[in-house]
Parts: structure tokens; sequence; C-alpha cells
């Protein structure tokens, strides 16, 4: 399959914007007969396969972060995933921001740049809904901002906090090590 777009729309809401994954590109090799009954996983699991995508964008529920995807490569055989670009970005100015939110509130704008994650098991993925891989490497830039001349909001932040929100995914995650090359945190 080359220079495909996958367009998913979700049939319980018809009427959002449809997920499109643009430009995707997808080869495999040394896959086995399906004569004996098996599955879908199983095929993918114990076939050699690439896929390639220019990447994909969707914009959070609120409407006020793109999120955006540019660069995908997925690699079975080896278990590489490279990713060229991640980000988290705002769709509203600092100033707008600001004008919507009446305590104190972060606004972020994520960039993640060339992600590798190696030692991917695209087999307990599939199987096990469980992302497990050696190693994930990238260059992180992380700007923040927050008015501190608005109130400062008291209401309980458990649940939030970014070891809380990782256990909420909808699958189990295990990174054995991660490395931040030329990382830099803004907060104004």
């Amino acid at each position: 399959m080359g220079k495909t777009n996958i367009v998913v729309i979700n049939p319980a809401k018809p009427e959002q914007d449809p997920f499109v994954i643009h430009n995707v590109k997808f080869s495999a090799s040394n896959i086995t007969s399906n004569t004996n009954g098996a599955t879908l996983g199983d095929l993918v699991n114990n076939a050699d396969w690439k896929l390639f995508a220019s990447g994909f964008t969707f914009i959070n529920k609120q409407k006020i972060y793109k999120f955006i995807v540019q660069g995908l490569q997925l690699n079975n055989k080896t278990g590489i995933v490279k990713v060229n670009r991640i980000l988290y970005k705002p769709l509203l100015s600092e100033a707008a921001f600001v004008k919507i939110n009446k305590m104190q509130k972060d606004r972020y704008n994520l960039n993640f740049n060339r992600i590798n994650l190696t030692g991917v098991n695209f087999k307990k993925l599939i199987s096990d809904n469980m992302l497990e891989m050696e190693q994930a490497s990238l260059e992180p830039v992380l700007k923040i901002f927050n008015d501190r001349t608005l109130p400062f909001d008291t209401t309980s932040k458990i649940g939030k906090y970014t070891h809380q929100l990782l256990s909420k995914l909808p699958f189990r995650l295990y990174i054995k090590k991660v490395v931040l090359n030329n990382g830099a945190v803004f907060y104004k």
C-alpha cells in the first residue's frame, strides 16, 4: 500500500471531523498463511512489516490545543519507531488564553523532536495492550506560560499530576531508558 490516506470516522459521533492519517505507506514480507485460522494479530506479529506516514493532526475537545505528529516510521522487524516531530500547540495567544481563564492555569506549547524508540515490542502492544521499549530518545522544547496576576486555583490537583495521568493511559507503558538531548524548558 502506498501514499494512502486512512480516514477514521467515529460512527457514534458522525458529526465530528474524521481522524486522518496522511500519506501512509505499508509494506510486509514473511506473511504467514491464514489457512489455519490465524488472527489478524497473528499475521501482524509474525510478519516483517514497515509503516510510514507523513503524519496526522487533531484538535482537543476544548478546542484549545492542536496535536500534530509529523514523519512517522514503524518497523516491526527491527523494533524501531521514529517520529520527526510531535507538537502540542496552543490555538490561542497568551492574551486570549488569559481572557478565557478566571484562575491561574498553565498554557503549554510543547515540541518533541527527533523521537527514536528502540526495542519496541509490537507483539505485546497488539496482543497485550502494552507498549514496552528499551529506549526512548528525544529533543524536547517545553514552553509553559502562566499569568500570575490571576487568582491562584485552590482546587485539588490530585489525579492531575503527570505520573497519575500516565497511569490512566488506555495501555500499560514500560520504558527501560529515556534519553533527553538538547532539551529546553521555558516557564513564564
